[in-house]
């Protein structure tokens, strides 16, 4: 169940205050700061090895050890700190909050050898540093599954440290004298080499600046170095070994190691040799954050627990007996609240320093420090139909332009949600080099990411707007897609040819005649980039020519020599193709669009360039209910039914059909877009309006529809035998800032199919998996088919027999059972078979089958459902999901997920993508999305998701209402709720409304004191 509040305030007698979003914010000043504190954190003797070292997991505190461990990182999202596990070859994994370490699960071990440096970048791909023997050094990748991705450099000789910037270029210490990048791509790059005597390059940090600092524990000091202008200076020490604070010019080290930032240029140092570990700010003068001189160690013995150079508590100044105490420290890293990490090597430990007063990284007290930029999917392309990008980022401040400048904090921002966005890319003249996304903490930035030329010269007709990519048209009618060429920066196109086909898919009927190529004007609505670029007045000649191949039908289309007068460079719309579809099509449908055979010079005569076509476009049949006058969106639009609008009628609106009425930016008369502008003579119950033309009253129409004089409207969407239908739908009411109404519920299936996983099932024995159906609202079933298949999980055996299905008491019989492989069976019931009736579960039976004898504890069978299908009637076509379910070997069942597996595909397009997990919210609308899966929203639209979208109060007949607005899904049932006083759990039902996928209103009339009102969707 999924309920909403809606807090109803205007029969309040007395103002009420309401305090919103207040912050409060506190400074501590140095005087009022904590000393710093040490801990143990972990390793050590330990109570089952009284060693200073081991290898052992479990308990940090208690059980955990270590042998040499080294460099430290934390995960992307900065709550488990990876140890490289010097002499156990092992990278280590210490989960703060849960006191529990364990062993990074590499896929491959023998990949590490000898790790001592470790890094983790914005999406969780760990590098480790391997030392080899000394001269066989590597850098090897794993993804967070611990899945080997590659050795990105080897041969290396006394390698050390490794860093990362925020476009996860990595830098790294080798041969003692090298710090080398190494980029996303691969590419290895030397950024310095110092040639002084007895140099031994360590620890490495990218700083706030951009710099790089670098320890030197062979001349004990500390360089930065300008990986732009490959530079090397001294920031501080290199005055010979020693134990000095001080300036730049004065202070001492002895064989400084690790290095980390903590922000704004202030750095963490572990002064091996001095058994310190050190800050250092940004001009070179270093203090000291803990640890004490030798002479001051408490002495003891093991017995009394007591050992030199280990010892907690809380710093002090300046050295004296009972200060935290340090030996051998190597690796220190800063957390998020400035707290600092370490590890010694004398006893193997880990040490925590808390109320540091350092600086955060990643925080706003520094300047200019790194922030990790943003990725982009796709990265290339001219899409004029409009594009969904993902945006991959671990900053949740992601902006973004369209016209090519420059992102700022007030661009529009991303909707973040676990690591990924969604942008609606819309620029009919631009490609996506037009796009820029930057992302920012407080007022620091990250590098801009933009789009990118074409790599390779293609032809075809890119993805749509809709989260597969897929191509919408409605039953009957006729849709507008481009053909488009991407070019190479310098590459350009005179003449061209090439073949465009379409071909049904499965048993869709063929595409009927008038299949063609439209002309292209600058008079049309949505303006594009042609093949005619930089000749004034000009218009591109282009021949079609029409043929068919069985149930393919096809264009072939040239523009040869220069008298077609084309030639373009970057990117073009080559053709724009007309394709009606069949009136016969049913939803689901789908056909493929593919080019083929493309070729082209770059004179008009015979000098060529390669053109290679783009993999095919899939037309998916499906019937998008559209508002009549509303075709205008922020994020574009196009032609075909669910490419254009935005829910509301504004001001945007009243001007394209304005437009349109005076002969300016006419859309094609067959178009969706059209016929959207088409108002008058206005719809009614039976009669779909419009009558073919865009006059003076169509925009008049929509104008009083926008200002909400006329509160008549109508949505217009094809049906079944390529019918336009209408029905009588309600706009928001307006607030002036174009919110608009909630965007569509996208998921409507009418049945849902499932089993209900199981666990702790022995090898060799039965498992018998429930099976149940579950109905929408308003839909009943009598006849049914589905394919149970059970598949086993990689390295186990597969099922030896069909599996079979119990039928639950009072199930009829299966008219048809039929098996083509051993690990699947088919089940049919013809009509007539069962009577389940609207918003009911239906128990089914159980699927039962063996456990194999040699599958092992642990792992997980699962069962799905192939080819679901049913109706209620001879006339009616339903649409199915399904759910599939797991057994456990000897553990418990995989977690069972509340959303189908079809609707992860349809929005995913993955089972298994973190974003499809039923507690993610990819759109960041708070709404997780198993509450969209229930609702039949989308999940990766912000807009679209259950909530009133605007109440209203009227006074008829001297009496107050109250009337509630939200947006309804087909299928979906839902309850209105009100409340005096909805913290004393008392809650009265108003009344039951049906969804029907358009906005609803419920007026209360009930009088009385103040309402809350809460909206149940009902099961």
């Amino acid at each position: 169940m999924k309920t909403i509040f809606f807090k109803h305030l205007w029969r309040l007698a007395a103002p009420v205050p309401c305090l919103l979003g207040i912050f409060l914010t506190v400074l501590l000043t140095s005087s009022g700061m904590a000393a710093a504190t040490v801990t143990t954190v972990t390793g050590g003797p330990s109570q089952a090895n009284k060693k200073f070292f081991g290898y052992a997991d479990g308990d940090t505190k208690a059980v955990a050890q270590f042998h040499t461990p080294i460099g430290l990182a934390f995960d992307a999202g900065r709550t488990t700190l990876l140890v490289a596990d010097r002499d156990n070859n092992a990278i280590r994994l210490v989960d703060i909050a849960g006191n529990q370490t364990s062993t990074f699960d590499i896929s491959d071990t023998n990949l590490l050898d000898r790790p001592v440096g470790v890094a983790v970048d914005a999406f969780n791909f760990v590098l480790v540093v391997n030392s080899g023997n000394g001269s066989d050094g590597s850098v090897v990748v794993f993804d967070n599954f611990g899945d080997y991705v590659a050795t990105i450099a080897s041969g290396l000789n006394n390698a050390a440290g490794i860093a990362l910037d925020g476009g996860d270029n990595a830098y790294v210490t080798f041969n003692n004298d090298t710090v080398m990048m190494i980029s996303p791509a691969g590419v290895i790059t030397t950024l310095a080499t110092v040639d002084t005597p007895g140099t031994v390059l360590q620890g490495i940090a990218v700083l706030a600046s951009g710099n790089l600092a670098v320890t030197d524990a062979g001349n004990h000091g500390i360089y930065l170095i300008n990986p732009v202008t490959h530079a090397v200076s001294i920031l501080t020490g290199f005055n010979g070994a020693g134990d000095h604070f001080g300036t730049k010019s004065t202070a001492k080290f002895n064989a400084p190691y690790g290095i980390s930032e903590a922000a704004g240029g202030v750095l963490v140092v572990a002064d091996s040799g001095n058994h310190r570990v050190k800050v250092v700010d940004p001009f070179g003068t270093v203090t000291n954050l803990y640890g004490v001189s030798s002479n001051f160690w408490v002495l003891g013995s093991a017995s009394q627990g007591i050992f030199p150079g280990w010892w907690d508590g809380t710093v002090c100044i300046p050295d004296n007996f009972g200060c935290p105490e340090a030996r051998l420290p190597v690796g220190v890293i800063v957390a998020s609240d400035g707290s600092v990490y370490s590890s010694e090597d004398y006893y193997h430990l880990l040490r925590h320093t808390t109320s540091t007063g350092l600086p955060s990284p990643g925080g706003v007290t520094g300047t200019n420090f790194v922030v990790a930029a943003p990725i982009i999917n796709p990265d290339t392309g001219y899409f004029p139909m409009g594009r969904l990008i993902t945006v991959s980022s671990p900053n949740p401040n992601v902006r973004y332009t369209t016209d090519g400048s420059e992102p700022n904090p007030a661009s529009p921002a991303v909707a973040m949600s676990g690591n990924v966005g969604f942008i609606h890319w819309f620029n009919s003249t631009n490609d996506l080099k037009g796009l820029k996304v930057k992302a920012f903490v407080g007022t620091n930035a990250s590098e801009t990411v933009s789009g990118r030329p074409a790599t390779t010269n293609n032809i075809g007709t890119p993805a749509g707007p809709s989260a597969d990519g897929s191509l919408w048209a409605g039953i009957g009618s006729t849709i507008v897609i481009p053909v488009v060429a991407n070019l190479r920066t310098n590459d350009q196109i005179k003449s061209y040819q090439f073949r465009v086909e379409v071909t049904p898919n499965g048993s869709a009927p063929i595409i009927p005649a008038g299949f063609t190529a439209l002309d292209i004007t600058t008079n049309d609505f949505v303006q594009l980039v042609t093949a005619v670029q930089g000749q004034t007045g000009t218009t591109g000649k282009i021949s079609v020519v029409s043929y068919n191949i069985g149930t393919t039908v096809g264009l072939q289309i040239t523009a040869i020599g220069n008298s077609g007068n084309i030639s373009f460079k970057d990117f073009a719309v080559v053709a724009l193709l007309k394709v009606p579809i069949p009136t016969d099509a049913n939803e689901g449908d789908t056909y493929s669009v593919v080019v083929s055979y493309p070729s082209a010079t770059s004179d008009g005569i015979n000098s060529p360039v390669a053109l290679t076509p783009m993999g095919a476009a899939t037309i998916l049949v499906t019937n998008v209910a559209y508002t009549v006058g509303d075709t205008a969106s922020r994020s574009g639009a196009w032609y075909n039914a669910g490419t254009f609008g935005d829910g509301d009628l504004e001001n945007a609106d009243v001007n394209n059909a304005f437009y349109a009425a005076l002969g300016l930016r006419v859309p094609y008369a067959f178009s969706d877009v059209y016929n959207a502008m088409d108002a008058y003579p206005p719809d009614a119950n039976g009669f779909v309006g419009g009558d073919g033309a865009i006059r003076f009253l169509d925009w008049q129409v929509i104008l009083l529809r926008s200002l909400r004089l006329d509160p008549t409207n109508w949505t217009r969407e094809w049906s079944p035998g390529g019918n336009l239908i209408n029905n009588s739908t309600t706009l928001g009411l307006g607030t002036g800032g174009g919110a608009g109404v909630a965007a569509s519920p996208t998921w409507y299936k009418q049945v849902l199919i499932g089993g209900t996983s199981v666990g702790d099932i022995t090898p060799g024995n039965p498992v018998n998996i429930p099976v149940y159906l579950k109905l929408g609202n308003g839909s009943t079933l009598s006849g049914l088919q589905f394919r149970a298949v059970v598949d086993a999980p990689a390295g186990a055996p597969a099922i030896t027999a069909n599996p079979q299905l119990i039928l639950a008491p009072g199930v009829a019989t299966p008219s048809m059972q039929q098996s083509s492989q051993i690990n699947s069976t088919a089940f049919g019931w013809s009509l007539g078979s069962f009577n389940f009736q609207s918003r009911s579960s239906n128990f089914l039976g159980w699927l039962s089958f063996n456990i194999p004898n040699g599958a092992t504890s642990g792992q997980q069978y699962k069962v799905s459902f192939a080819n679901a299908d049913g109706a209620p009637n001879l006339t009616t076509q339903y649409e199915f999901e399904t759910r599939s379910a797991f057994v456990g070997v000897n553990v418990s069942a995989l977690p069972q997920s509340i959303c189908s597996d079809e609707w992860k595909m349809q929005f995913f397009g993955s089972l298994t993508d973190v974003n499809a997990g039923d507690s993610a919210d990819p759109d960041a609308d708070g709404v997780p999305n198993w509450m969209e899966f229930l609702a039949g929203t989308s999940p990766i639209d912000g807009s679209s998701k259950l909530r009133f979208t605007a109440t209203e109060r009227r006074v008829v007949n001297n009496q107050s209402q109250t009337s509630l607005y939200w947006l309804t899904a087909p299928g979906k049932a839902y309850e209105v709720q009100w409340s005096a006083t909805p913290g004393s759990g008392v809650w009265n039902v108003l009344g039951t409304v049906p969804g029907n996928g358009t906005e609803t209103v419920y007026t209360d009339s009930g009088t009385g004191s103040s309402r809350y009102y809460r909206l149940r969707l009902l099961p």
